[in-house]
């Protein structure tokens, strides 16, 4: 069981869903059960995460053209959708709840640089991460200490990075240099004994996707080919999310297209062998899971 938030583009379908945001849950009978939330043609980038009561958020940014969009923030409380304005300039996305419950975003800012706005209860407080570089899409966890954690793409060094607040300040590493662009897209998260995993795809873009893990203090890092996918024209992966089960297994979820034929597809890992799923097609997305 599990829930995946997406945008999608006009057209897609036989309704107008232009700039919607949509959630979809998928129910023990394994049927996906669609809302739309947000109907405007100027929304982008969603990212979805859980509250300690188990119900849904999602980070957004809204604005197009020359001008550097706006972040927003929406939350179920039960019963009813509520909003907040989180910074007024940011895209590339990524939301996280902390253990005590409170949502973190980690997101590119004006100047290229990474940012993290953690909510108090009261107000949205925003850290500078890295400033250093040029910054590329991002995913935030939290560890076991209740820390945000970021993972990013430094577009100008060719790296997949790690960011790491240790409660004072941030501690940044690089997880991988493999290929022109490692963690083009990437997604953060933790198993169940604390340790960050990080799906990631490339660029140019494959039709599959990698998995990190770390042992002790070295990066492992294998590729997860979808058959699906493959056996398309003109195919690729982008938009991946990862999220664990409560079994302990991760899930990853993504954006998958080969010609005419667009896919949101889940891959699940059952301890042996990783199964593909599709969950929406004909549309264009960006995903996110948990």
């Amino acid at each position: 069981p599990g829930t995946v938030s997406y945008s999608v583009d006009k057209n897609s379908g036989a309704e107008l869903r232009e700039g919607q945001i949509k959630v979809s849950q998928i129910e023990e009978s394994n049927d996906w059960v669609i809302q739309t939330l947000i109907n405007s043609s100027d929304v982008e980038h969603v990212s979805l995460s859980h509250d300690l009561d188990g119900n849904p958020s999602i980070a957004y940014v809204v604005g197009k053209g020359p001008s550097w969009p706006s972040v927003k923030y929406i939350n179920f409380d039960g019963e009813n959708w509520s909003s907040s304005d989180v910074d007024e300039k940011g895209s590339q996305i990524s939301l996280s709840h902390s253990p005590n419950g409170e949502p973190a975003l980690s997101y590119v800012s004006e100047g290229q640089v990474l940012k993290c706005a953690v909510y108090d209860g009261q107000d949205w407080k925003i850290d500078i991460v890295d400033n250093t570089t040029v910054v590329g899409n991002s995913s935030i966890a939290h560890d076991d200490n209740g820390y945000p954690v970021i993972s990013y793409h430094d577009f100008s060094n060719h790296e997949l990075k790690l960011a790491k607040f240790d409660g004072e300040k941030w501690n940044l590493s690089i997880v991988t240099t493999q290929g022109n662009r490692p963690g083009y897209y990437n997604s953060l998260s933790f198993d169940s004994e604390g340790r960050p995993r990080i799906a990631v795809v490339d660029y140019p873009l494959q039709q599959g996707f990698k998995f990190a893990s770390i042992n002790d203090t070295k990066w492992e890092v294998e590729f997860i080919n979808d058959p699906i996918i493959s056996g398309l024209d003109n195919n690729s992966v982008r938009g991946v999310s990862l999220s664990y089960s409560d079994s302990g297994f991760p899930a990853v979820s993504y954006r998958g297209s080969g010609g005419e034929v667009k896919l949101i597809q889940c891959a699940q890992f059952n301890g042996q062998t990783w199964e593909i799923l599709t969950v929406d097609n004909d549309i264009k997305a960006y995903d996110e899971m948990s």
